[in-house]
């Protein structure tokens, strides 16, 4: 073989709930529990903690996640400006319709108001309507980058395999599993239909704005069909297969075993959990001793 051929090594690819992932990846050993954990805590950590610079801290880690667990990027590019689009979403609605008292007060004026009354559109935006957007956007980024993740790294029956060992019904494992599985076939299924439409002609990149969302509107016929005829090949699927949702003593034919790797991870977030907090509240206290102190 001559220095000029190209050896490619070949890789093999596992699929969570939305992508494929390299089989090689570390997340793909670890114990569903560890990746369910892991989502709890960081899940937990964003509602409790307001200060901003500890969410950025959470949004890196979460990111890391990604590159730890060798994701392409590529596959989920279209879901990450998807979410980051509606954070930012939540951070302008915040922003435009909240009305906080604060010391600085940036923009004050109606943009149409009911005559004779007191009630329109208001915009009043001060420091603490921002501080407080901002807050609802980092909180809303760490839920859908980690919500993310769990989905790509883990298998539908891994999840249901989470949820029976931490102690929730069967019924209700398996109606949280279909309802992801769901978004993951409606997800499919739009993309089959946006591909068709192209495939005739339809080009989603010409027009305006309200042009674009009149021919995905188009799409949504289809798309109801479809979950229909999934709803139905569901309901036959199950019946085929004598589920009953009575039962809870379903034996679970794949168990998985408690690693070392699996321990590092509870070990880390259990950490990160106190840490975060510890931190949250000292920050709080120094906040409380310098507004006293201007006082």
């Amino acid at each position: 073989m001559s220095s000029r051929d190209i050896i490619l090594e070949e890789k093999k690819y596992s699929r969570g709930y939305l992508f494929y992932v390299v089989e090689d990846s570390p997340v793909l050993k670890l114990n569903p529990l560890s990746k369910l954990y892991s989502l709890i805590i960081m899940s937990i950590l964003a509602f409790l903690i307001f200060d901003h610079s500890l969410l950025f801290i959470l949004i890196i880690i979460t990111i890391t996640l990604f590159f730890i667990s060798r994701i392409p990027l590529y596959m989920i590019k279209k879901f990450i400006l998807a979410l980051s689009g509606m954070a930012l979403g939540f951070f302008l609605v915040n922003t435009l319709f909240t009305h906080i008292d604060g010391e600085i007060v940036y923009i004050d004026f109606y943009v149409f108001k009911i005559p004779y009354t007191n009630y329109g559109w208001h915009i009043y935006i001060t420091d603490a309507t921002l501080r407080w957007a901002g807050l609802i956007f980092l909180r809303t980024m760490i839920l859908v980058w980690i919500s993310l993740w769990f989905l790509v790294v883990t298998r539908d029956t891994d999840i249901i395999y989470a949820l029976r060992r931490i102690g929730l019904p069967r019924s209700a494992a398996f109606a949280f599993a279909l309802s992801l599985r769901s978004v993951s076939m409606f997800y499919d299924d739009f993309v089959t239909v946006v591909e068709a439409m192209k495939s005739k002609g339809v080009n989603f990149s010409e027009g305006g704005l309200v042009s674009r969302l009149k021919k995905y509107g188009r799409a949504m016929f289809p798309l109801v069909l479809l979950a229909l005829r999934r709803i139905e090949e569901f309901t036959k699927a199950i019946e085929s297969r004598g589920f009953s949702i009575k039962c809870n003593r379903r034996i679970l034919y794949r168990k998985y075993s408690i690693s070392k790797l699996d321990f590092l991870f509870f070990i880390t977030f259990t950490a990160l959990f106190i840490i975060m907090l510890d931190l949250s509240n000292i920050i709080d206290l120094l906040s409380i001793l310098f507004l006293w102190w201007r006082i």
